[in-house]
Formats: structure tokens, sequence, C-alpha cells
């Protein structure tokens, strides 16, 4: 039988850096349910990506939250920095892909039956309380003239 120390010489060591988990937050899977629960609280359940995009943008801290309530209120004057995230972007594709949600002209995205249902379980198993707590006090109130308002001035409103 060989020794140890033959067995280690016959084979060259190799070293691989072990993966880096991906942060829940950037997951897909994440940010479908985000956006299944965001489109559950918009009028006609259907928004434009500008809208998603900045109630992404403001789920992800209180602070954001804070920030949106302000500048969407009347005479508020705090500059907010909307980030526009690529993890958004691929979470839409593969919510497009799944069914969950469809296009519509201008885009424009809608909640689909199964998104609808997807969106009432999430909610049933209290999931994202917070989030969808915010998207139901804001949902319907930030509409799309006031979100191309906060994305084009540099003062919010």
């Amino acid at each position: 039988m060989k020794e140890l120390t033959d067995l280690l010489a016959d084979r060259s060591a190799q070293f691989k850096r072990p993966r880096s988990p991906l942060p829940g937050d950037l997951r897909p899977s994440y940010r479908i349910a985000l956006l299944a629960l965001a489109l559950d609280a918009c009028r006609g359940k259907r928004a434009t990506l500008r809208k998603l995009y900045v109630l992404n943008w403001a789920s992800k801290t209180a602070e954001n939250r804070k920030d949106l309530q302000d500048a969407l209120s009347d005479g508020a004057s705090k500059e907010v920095a909307v980030r526009f995230e690529p993890s958004m972007g691929r979470a839409i594709d593969f919510a497009v892909a799944e069914r969950l949600l469809r296009p519509e002209g201008k885009g424009r995205l809608v909640l689909s039956e199964k998104g609808m249902k997807y969106a009432t379980d999430l909610q049933i198993a209290g999931c994202f309380q917070v989030e969808d707590a915010f998207f139901k006090l804001i949902g319907k109130g930030a509409t799309e003239s006031k979100i191309v308002k906060l994305l084009k001035s540099e003062e919010g409103f």
C-alpha cells in the first residue's frame, strides 16, 4: 500500500476560490415577489417600468421609503436619488417568462391572474409584510406624472 506522502506527491495541489453567495435582495425570486406585491397594490394592477424601479428602490430601506413618501407629498423639496438596479430588470424578464406579469403597451406591465394568485399567497403567508404595507400605502398615490417629476427633478417636488 502506498504511503500518504507518495499519494500526495502524485497529485498537484489545486486551490479553488469558494463561490460567494448572492445576497438575498439580489436574487430574482426576491425581486419577483416584490414585483408581484407592488403591482398588486397599483391602480389596475399595472404600472410602468419607471414606477416599478422607483418602488423597488424605495422598498430596500426604511429611509428610502420615507424619502419617497416625502417626495410624493405636496410641498416636499428633498432631493431623492433613485437607483435603478439591473437585478430588477432580470426579475421582470423572469416574471414575464413565468407568466406572472405581461407586458402592455408604452412600457407598462400588468399582473396576470397567476401573478395575482402569487401575490395573494405571499400575503397569506405573511411574506414581505413591511414592503407590502408600504406598497399599499403608496401604490395608487404614486401616479405616473409624480414619478416622472420625481425622476426629472433634482430637488424632488
